[in-house]
């Protein structure tokens, strides 16, 4: 962690220990957004599509496991028909052009393009839907921001293990080559692997802390093993996929490409050694060990340390942490054109050994809690806490430097219906700590997208979270679409570039 990450030698920065950084965060002297600053909307093909075995599209790991492990859960729901946004293109990008937003950030599904994941079996009739989608966005003015993977691994590629499989990075980069093949002239904005760090601890790892709920594909064997192998392969599959890119489209194409992470503000939950210590673990396993990587081609020593060292412990020869070859260090350094990052609340951490031998938690030896005194405005791991995304975007910019950022999610769950005045009181709060990020803290921020769109399938809420602009009548065959009134305010903050009081 006292380690000083710079891309370009621009400003030197003084690296301080996490409990150093200070939270004196001062009001917006105004509240117009920046130049420059994108605003968007964004979705998942799971979460909205429906369809999923139209038109040839092929099983998904998360189809499979809602077949298989119904009540995983909490209304035993899932994607099969969603927000039937598969057959409501025309539709959709109406809501968006009337919404006014500059980009609509969604996923590609990937067994929709290759159905079984092996590259010659192309899907044409899956290319060509997402065509006609971004064809209609382009004509609507608005810019294409695409997701390659968004935790829809085809089913067939689970079979051989899924992410903890090296040779699903081939499958992945053969999967990209075809997307920059079709869709590269028209979209210039990728992301190639969302939330890998989420998706190896929450499928790969038995799941989210204190709970027995595994997301897909549910890996609950060889923890402490399967959940670094996959985070490990996503790096690597999004580095190869990067410098396929750099290599072979960006000089025609002039697009960017880059990856996803999910960001925490995290602070002791007590005012003692051992969690101000379980911070400094907690940053160390959810940001440097995506972080590093893509910087310094490694991963932190501290993180390497403390995972041999566990291993070792437990009477091993051989780290359960994987390293990379010196080829793969020069491939990952610097393998993005920027950082995508999804913030939604913070946490209070708090020291713990209370999971089992061996894990990724055990190794990580900390639990994240809401602050009780913190308002949620709706499932209870989201916590509006709007400073603490300044907080979190300056602490980036202080360790790592000036890198380009991308916020690709930021939202809240708002159950109260079409009158959603605490997901308009969150997205405001978040903008006007967004807008002291950039203007007086300096750090890059290219975009701002608002999750979500639609109300749609979200895991494991099921439908009983309500994060979108729009409500959707599920209970109704048609899925109609009511903009709440957030949409009102958000149509007003990209039409006068002003956050109203």
């Amino acid at each position: 962690m006292g380690i000083k990450y710079h891309r370009k030698k621009r400003r030197k920065k003084v690296l301080r220990p996490i409990s150093a950084i200070k939270e004196n965060i001062s009001e917006p002297m105004g509240i117009k957004l920046p130049d420059g600053l994108l605003i968007g909307v964004g979705s998942s093909a799971y979460q909205i599509e429906g369809a999923p075995f139209e038109d040839g599209k092929g099983e998904s790991v998360i189809d499979r496991y809602c077949k298989e492990q119904p009540d995983w859960n909490e209304d035993s729901s899932n994607g099969t028909v969603a927000c039937d946004s598969y057959h409501k293109i025309k539709e959709d990008v109406a809501l968006l052009k009337d919404l006014g937003v500059n980009f609509y950030r969604f996923s590609i599904s990937w067994p929709r393009i290759i159905p079984t994941g092996d590259p010659i079996d192309i899907n044409q009739e899956g290319i060509d839907h997402y065509h006609k989608l971004i064809d209609t966005l382009l004509d609507a003015k608005i810019q294409p921001m695409v997701t390659m993977y968004h935790w829809d691994i085809p089913q067939d590629l689970q079979l051989l293990g899924g992410w903890t499989n090296k040779v699903v990075v081939d499958f992945f980069v053969e999967y990209a080559r075809i997307l920059f093949k079709e869709y590269g002239n028209k979209v210039k904005r990728w992301v190639t692997v969302n939330e890998p760090q989420l998706i190896s601890q929450y499928g790969y790892g038995g799941g989210p802390q204190r709970t027995n709920i595994s997301f897909p594909p549910g890996i609950n064997q060889w923890l402490g093993f399967a959940d670094y192998l996959s985070q490990h392969h996503m790096l690597l599959a999004h580095a190869h996929t990067y410098r396929l890119y750099e290599k072979e489209f960006k000089k025609a194409q002039r697009g960017l490409v880059g990856p996803v992470f999910q960001i925490f503000w995290m602070k002791p939950y007590s005012d003692t050694e051992k969690d101000r210590e379980a911070v400094r673990r907690a940053r160390l396993f959810e940001i440097d060990s995506m972080m590093h990587p893509l910087i310094k081609g490694d991963y932190p020593t501290e993180y390497k340390r403390i995972i041999d060292t566990r291993s070792k412990n437990e009477g091993r020869r051989i780290s359960r942490l994987p390293s990379f070859t010196e080829e793969e260090v020069e491939l990952l350094k610097g393998s993005f054109d920027y950082i995508g990052i999804n913030y939604y609340t913070a946490y209070d951490v708090k020291y713990s050994e209370n999971f089992p031998t061996p894990s990724q938690m055990k190794d990580y030896a900390a639990e994240k809690y809401v602050n009780p005194k913190a308002f949620t405005p709706g499932v209870k791991w989201l916590s509006h806490q709007p400073k603490h995304f300044r907080s979190s975007l300056k602490y980036l910019r202080d360790i790592y430097g000036d890198l380009r950022f991308f916020i690709t999610e930021n939202g809240c769950d708002d159950p109260s219906g079409l009158n959603d005045k605490d997901r308009i009181n969150y997205l405001k709060d978040h903008l006007k700590q967004l807008i002291l990020a950039i203007n007086e803290d300096g750090c890059d921020i290219g975009g701002y997208t608002i999750w979500s769109f639609l109300d749609s399938y979200e895991w494991a809420s099921g439908y009983k979270a309500k994060f979108g602009l729009y409500n959707v009548d599920f209970n109704d065959r048609k899925k109609p679409r009511t903009p709440k009134k957030s949409v009102e305010v958000v149509k007003e903050i990209i039409k006068t570039r002003i956050i109203p009081d």
